[in-house]
Order: structure tokens, then sequence, then C-alpha cells
């Protein structure tokens, strides 16, 4: 438990001074009134408790340092298995409090999204990526979602361009995935 708890001071100091490096001064997060469909569990009852919603907010670009992804592809892997059945929930939900989301009445953050590995289009970019990073909007690109971050399960999702990369071959959106899940 110790270590848990060192691991978390160390990520919280490490958002805190990035976003002061950043000088960006916000609210945790922006609502977005914009929905989409999503893949989401509801409870930590095992695969069962997998519902479709119709009605989650889309992301937002909170960090002008992140993309918003248009997802054609994801796969489903062993960790979005064991996450219906709480793995990892005491971590996860000590980072999704240190990222401003809101827990139900229970301490838990559900519903949650599921999912990973996704393929897609870039439809949005935060103010300061073009001055690092080489993504526009229209760029094709694959990667994986931090497991405290919503998943890819979704229409779409607000991801760091650290865990996108850009898909210059000539392959299908399925096979995309298929290759970054194998390696």
């Amino acid at each position: 438990m110790a270590t848990c708890s060192l691991v978390m001071n160390h990520k919280m100091t490490l958002l805190a001074r990035q976003s002061r490096q950043l000088k960006v001064h916000r609210k945790c997060f922006k609502r977005s009134l914009a929905v989409m469909n999503a893949w989401q569990v509801e409870s930590y009852d095992g695969i069962g408790a997998i519902r479709k919603s119709e009605s989650t907010p889309k992301p937002v670009l909170n960090n002008p340092l992140d993309v918003l992804v248009k997802v054609k592809a994801s796969s489903v892997n062993p960790l979005d298995v064991q996450l219906t059945a709480g793995y990892g929930k005491t971590v996860l939900n000590k980072l999704r409090a240190a990222s401003c989301e809101s827990a139900n009445r229970d301490g838990e953050y559900l519903p949650l999204t599921l999912g990973r590995d996704f393929s897609g289009e870039i439809v949005d970019v935060g103010m300061s990526v073009k001055d690092h990073f080489d993504f526009e909007p229209g760029d094709q690109v694959w990667g994986a979602v931090f497991p405290s971050s919503p998943g890819s399960h979704a229409d779409y999702v607000s991801v760091s361009p650290t865990s996108v990369s850009s898909s210059q071959f000539s392959v299908c959106k399925l096979d995309q995935n298929i290759i970054f899940v194998d390696r």
C-alpha cells in the first residue's frame, strides 16, 4: 500500500508540475454538451455489466497538448475484461480523483468507458500541439489510451499526442489495431 501511495503522490506531483509549466489556469474539466456512443461498465459485476450508452459526453480538449480522435476501430484485450470485474479499481480511482473526475455516491468512478487500443482520425488538436508535435486534424493515427482515462470503445477519445502514432501505411483501420495489439 505504501508503494501505491508513493506512486500516486509522484504522479500527482508530475501532473501539477506539468500544469504549471504549461501556464494553464483552468477548472478541472470542461463539460461537453455534445454526446456520443460508448460501451461502458456500470458496475464491477463482470462482463455482464457492459452497456451501450448513447448519451456519453463527447470528450473536450482540456489540455492544450491533447488531441481529439474520431475512433474508427478499437480492440478488446484482457485488461478490458479484467476491468469489468474491478481489477485495479483502487489505483485507477485515485488516478481519476487526481484528474478531478467526479465519483458516484459509492465512491466509484462509474460508468467507465472501456477500451485501450484504437485507430482513427484526428478531428481537433489542443492549442499547443502544433508547437511540439506534427499532428493536425485529418491525420490518420493509431494508439493506446492510459487505463485511468476514458477508453476507446466510443465514438471519440481525447489523448496525449505521445499516446498516438501517425498511420502512414496503406493498411485498413482494423488491421492497424491488430498490428498494435500483437506487438
